[in-house]
């Protein structure tokens, strides 16, 4: 072959891939410093900002005359901008890539390198990110925006914050609140909406690239607004004649609760009425009554599916090549005809009920029927509330009526996602509330199965567990599951093995 042949076919190679990892090293010194995106439009809020994110090398396109703007930014690609852009702004790019833990961060065989690899090294050993599991990176994963507001905000070491808060869905002690407070406060970004953040959304290319554009522009880093009152503590709090002040904290349901809340338009009025009138995100005040001096563990509440199945496919695990749907529509009474989604539901609330009486903070994944939460976000609803253990509520169905009892389910050992002690604690977790549950109802028992195919397992960054109350395809053991005396003895099961498990018993 043809050395002219062979340089062609490389080139070729080069490019195909480049497309698909989104970033083709096309530079500003090859098109004589002019930007050559037909797609950025000079009208455009984002044109200045790629026009100078492209002059300085610190983006590229996804092809030759494309930015695609609107296309979501990997961590690879993110930590890649960052480290251009601290190379260009003067700021330290070392990184001990020999320190890197990442079995997805390699360097091949050849010496060759992904595009990302001194990007990552740098972003680690500079505490800008961790990865997505302790030995896992997810280069390919997507950032929502309060992740990668949290990169900006490590990567110029986290600045105190004076602001009061404007942004309804960035709770107390959320990993990004004081990173969306930060770049507020800088005017880096407005957030999405008047009250909101947009913490769960994906961040743009166009996003990326503006956030870094005015952080350059503000070298000074002063604080260009400062709110003096929270935005939460300007809305109304009363319906009608009825006072909810005590009851309806707006920071915790915009931040725990953001499909339903964006269900109803993001509008504080709307959401607050929808309180008053249906009782949903009933018990979620503003303060626990937790004893003095005693800070509350976090439990989490998953509900199991929803109302509707969800087709599109999402990743198995942080950087992971499988994967699944996003949600499955789950099982239904052979006895009572009633959808699993129901029942989980009802038992859940009455287990939130149970553990708030027992001065544990509960957050629930969702509190109705009509919602639109994958497996990943459940997972990262938890993560974010800071939650101690994360509880699954599922019910069991099989192609024959003859079985019924209780089952749980827990990582396995060589789980690639979660660390040795959340496998550990999780294992445990599972046992214990299965032996509670059925020491309670009476049901028969079956081992705990340990899985690594569990999306919302897999995502999680706590100890996890997911329980099948029970086996909807048994006719006495699906009327069980929907009768109240069913309902309260296994969310008393639960809250017993809870305790527990926190107390450290069997």
């Amino acid at each position: 072959m043809k050395w002219v042949e062979k340089w062609n076919i490389c080139r070729l190679a080069v490019l195909i891939v480049t497309l698909v990892m989104g970033t083709v090293p096309v530079g500003a010194a090859e098109n004589g410093g002019k930007m050559p995106f037909s797609d950025v439009k000079e009208e455009a809020f984002y044109h200045d900002a790629v026009t100078w994110a492209y002059s300085e090398g610190i983006v590229a396109g996804t092809g030759k005359n494309t930015f695609s703007p609107n296309q979501k930014v990997s961590r690879a690609d993110l930590v890649t901008m960052l480290h251009r852009y601290a190379e260009k702004a003067g700021m330290s790019v070392s990184g001990n890539s020999m320190a890197m833990p990442f079995s997805d961060v390699t360097v091949k065989s050849d010496g060759t390198k992904p595009y990302y690899y001194d990007g990552v090294a740098w972003a680690f050993s500079n505490a800008i990110t961790k990865g997505v599991a302790e030995t896992t990176f997810g280069p390919r994963v997507t950032c929502t925006r309060g992740q990668a507001i949290t990169f900006l905000y490590n990567m110029k070491g986290k600045p105190a914050v004076t602001t009061a808060s404007p942004f309804l869905d960035c709770g107390e002690g959320a990993y990004y609140e004081k990173a969306a407070l930060w770049a507020y406060e800088r005017d880096i970004t407005s957030g999405k909406t008047r009250y909101l953040f947009g913490t769960w959304d994906q961040v743009t290319r166009a996003e990326a690239v503006c956030w870094l554009y005015r952080l350059d522009r503000n070298k000074e880093e002063k604080s260009i607004r400062v709110l003096t009152q929270a935005a939460a503590d300007t809305l109304p709090r009363s319906y009608g004649e009825t006072d909810l002040s005590a009851e309806f904290d707006y920071r915790y349901v915009f931040t725990h609760c953001g499909d339903l809340v964006k269900s109803l338009g993001n509008d504080p009025a709307t959401v607050l009425r929808y309180y008053a009138e249906t009782g949903r995100f009933h018990g979620m005040q503003a303060t626990e009554d937790v004893p003095a001096g005693e800070k509350a563990k976090i439990i989490c509440i998953d509900p199991g599916h929803q109302d509707h199945g969800m087709s599109a496919m999402e990743q198995n695990g942080p950087g992971s090549d499988v994967r699944k749907a996003k949600l499955t529509t789950g099982t239904s009474g052979w006895a009572t005809g009633r959808d699993e989604y129901m029942v989980n539901l009802e038992v859940s609330l009455k287990l939130r009920d149970e553990l708030r009486k027992r001065g544990y903070t509960v957050v629930m994944t969702r509190e109705t029927n009509h919602v639109n939460i994958s497996n990943i976000e459940r997972a990262q609803i938890a993560n974010a509330a800071g939650a101690d253990i994360f509880v699954r509520m599922h019910c069991n169905g099989a192609e024959t009526g003859a079985l019924h009892g209780a089952l749980t389910m827990a990582p396995a050992d060589d789980n690639p996602y979660l660390t040795a002690g959340i496998i550990k604690d999780s294992q445990r977790l599972a046992q214990t509330l299965l032996d509670h549950q059925v020491r309670f109802t009476g049901q028969k028992k079956f081992e705990v199965q340990l899985v690594n195919n569990m999306t919302g397992i897999n995502w999680a960054r706590m100890p996890v567990t997911i329980v099948e109350m029970g086996y909807m395809s048994n006719h006495e053991e699906d009327r069980y599951l929907s009768s109240t005396d069913g309902q309260n003895k296994i969310a008393s099961g639960l809250a017993d093995g809870i305790d527990a498990y926190f107390a450290g018993r069997s």
